[in-house]
């Protein structure tokens, strides 16, 4: 019988998610259009956790 491992992502889907778009951001011709469009077209429940997600950062939490 041959021997069994357990195998754990090296980051999570959310950091995988983020440096998937960081490279799409860094290759656009217009960044920040690229992201005020993915914020216009972002759900409230998205918008409400990007809310609270830069306010934390504010405080430096």
């Amino acid at each position: 019988m041959g021997r069994r491992y357990r195998y754990r992502p090296s980051r999570s889907r959310a950091e995988a998610t983020t440096d998937l778009l960081r490279e799409i951001f860094d290759a656009s011709p217009d960044a920040p259009g690229a992201l005020l469009h993915l914020a216009r077209t972002a759900s409230a429940q998205e918008v409400q956790a990007l809310r609270q997600g830069l306010s934390a950062g504010e405080d430096g939490s």
